[in-house]
């Protein structure tokens, strides 16, 4: 697993031995399950998507990449992209989330 912390935004990539249509419906059932979160763009069965999560309060969006690619060796890479729309700082919201989607 491999987690960056940029400016603004949190990358992802993680490796698994699953299919990756098997892997789609898996992360997208997870995502989905997350309060305040909907799909906002595309299909992760078609290896992209993108999700929104609002904050509780204010209602903020969050908007989370997810790509699934698999290659030759049977090993699936997931790599997901997040980024806030409005501020800097989400006090480590952002991260956990997607850490309990991984953890799940």
């Amino acid at each position: 697993m491999l987690m960056t912390v940029l400016k603004y935004a949190l990358l992802a990539l993680f490796v698994f031995m699953l299919s990756k249509q098997e892997l789609a419906h898996r992360v997208e059932d997870l995502i989905l399950t997350t309060p305040r979160t909907s799909r906002l763009a595309g299909d992760l069965t078609d290896s992209f998507a993108s999700y929104v999560t609002r904050s509780g309060f204010w209602s903020f969006p969050d908007i989370a990449s997810v790509k699934i690619v698999s290659d030759a060796e049977g090993k699936t890479q997931l790599l997901i992209l997040t980024r806030k729309v409005y501020g800097q700082e989400d006090l480590g919201v952002t991260r956990a989330r997607v850490e309990s989607w991984l953890s799940a």
